[in-house]
């Protein structure tokens, strides 16, 4: 028979703690000590919680390995803004004292809700994501309770629920302007070619 999905009711009832209180320990909210989070992760780890089943307690210390990680879909060759993007946050990371390691993210990984083999939760003081537009998969990384920004993200991404920073190109006024001119020029039919659920910036 088939082991039930672990809840985050189960890891609260382990810890004799509330569900609420678990649930803010695991989506990285502030006001949550420490030393509360670090027993509700490890309990996590313990019970093999969603994102943690790979992980062992031993892997759970204090954040301060000076990595930062960017995690992408695909990087972007020389012609795309994001690789003068990418070189210009390496530079600055490292002028910080910070590395930045990079992770491409694989339909295999969304699918399954899985981070990449490669990414060590425990090795991480913060996370960009670049171009990452499924939303339970973002919801995901938010879960790890490490400070993350999302460069574009889903179309259906609620503040402020979504626990990360979000930095967006300012796409709306364009676009307004752009379908004002057409309705001032007398159309009356106008059309999108696209997927308008792809992301917030489109």
């Amino acid at each position: 028979m088939a082991r039930e999905k672990v809840t985050i009711q189960d890891i609260a009832d382990a810890l004799g703690i509330s569900r609420n209180t678990a649930s803010k320990a695991l989506n990285g909210t502030n006001g949550i000590p420490d030393e509360t989070r670090n027993k509700v992760i490890k309990k996590a780890i313990e019970l093999k919680y969603k994102q943690f089943a790979f992980m062992d307690t031993e892997s759970v210390q204090p954040r301060n390995s000076g990595n930062i990680a960017l995690l992408t879909e695909n990087l972007p060759n020389t012609s795309h803004f994001g690789s003068k993007l990418i070189s210009g946050m390496e530079k600055r990371i490292s002028a910080e004292g910070y590395n930045l390691s990079m992770h491409i993210i694989r339909d295999i990984d969304q699918e399954s809700l899985s981070l990449p083999n490669n990414f060590d939760v425990a090795n991480v003081d913060g996370i960009i994501c670049i171009e990452l537009f499924n939303s339970e998969y973002s919801k995901l990384i938010t879960s790890l309770g490490i400070p993350t920004i999302f460069i574009d993200c889903s179309a259906d991404i609620c503040y402020p629920e979504f626990q990360a920073d979000v930095l967006l190109m300012e796409n709306e006024h364009s676009t307004y302007q752009l379908t004002k001119k057409l309705i001032d020029g007398g159309y009356t039919s106008l059309g999108f070619i696209g997927d308008y659920n792809h992301c917030r910036s489109f």
